[in-house]
């Protein structure tokens, strides 16, 4: 245990705190739409967050760590909050299907549709990361993800832990998906799509400037790069699986 923890513990307990912060892992894939659902959820004053932390969670420890985190980032050392909140996009940092029924956990699976996806990958390795993947490296990545978030769905048990979300219905049915994730969540304050530009916005999660509109941007960028029939049907196949087994949190 680090001194900075021991600090943290310190505080809670004069500053009456309360317990150490459950944690909502928004669980998805790069272009899920993770960075996005991050934002809105902190329009809600009841959630603190920092970004895309891109560490991994096997204890409490680490849950404590990104609410330490988080409230450094929100400058909210001694806010009375709800949920700390945090996207998880990569094998190396995913939990285990133990780790995800501890009791301070909930999570929230989003995926979206492969060629959007992958259309999306390809753009921006393109222009923040000095170079693009290739298609194959690409679908690669996704269908490994996918997978993996397939293994971790079908390892939670009871609706009340976990929920799942499109990326497509974040953009297109926002108020529906908005109502509930409130009621998921147990918030009294409503989630809004109008979100603030916080300190780590462009810098932890999504580096485009669509991150800096503070709202939905709903509008379809035109694909630019051609999927081979065969890379499409792998990365369809692994998608329709994972949308199988989270649907029954839907």
């Amino acid at each position: 245990m680090t001194s900075r923890h021991l600090l943290f513990l310190l505080a809670r307990g004069l500053y009456s705190l309360g317990p150490p912060l459950p944690a909502v892992l928004i669980m998805g894939h790069m272009r899920s739409g993770s960075t996005l659902l991050l934002h809105i959820l902190l329009t809600n004053p009841r959630l603190i967050g920092c970004g895309e932390r891109n560490a991994a969670y096997s204890s409490h420890l680490d849950l404590d760590n990104l609410e330490i985190e988080a409230r450094i980032a929100q400058r909210a050392p001694f806010r009375r909050v709800r949920y700390a909140v945090d996207q998880i996009n990569h094998d190396q940092f995913t939990p285990s299907c133990d780790f995800l029924k501890d009791e301070r956990v909930l999570v929230i699976f989003l995926i979206r549709d492969p060629p959007s996806t992958i259309h999306s990958i390809l753009e921006l390795t393109r222009t923040f990361y000095g170079g693009a993947w290739t298609v194959e490296s690409t679908v690669d990545y996704y269908c490994r993800r996918l997978r993996t978030l397939t293994e971790r769905a079908a390892g939670l048990e009871g609706k009340q832990k976990a929920m799942a979300l499109s990326y497509d219905a974040l953009v297109d049915d926002t108020p529906t998906v908005l109502r509930e994730l409130e009621t998921f969540l147990g918030l009294d304050a409503r989630l809004r799509e109008q979100y603030a530009i916080q300190r780590f916005t462009g810098k932890r999660g999504d580096p485009s400037e669509k991150i800096h509109a503070g709202r939905i941007v709903r509008r379809r960028v035109e694909p630019r790069n051609q999927i081979p029939p065969h890379e499409l049907e792998r990365a369809t196949k692994a998608y329709l699986a994972c949308q199988n087994a989270i649907d029954s949190f839907s």
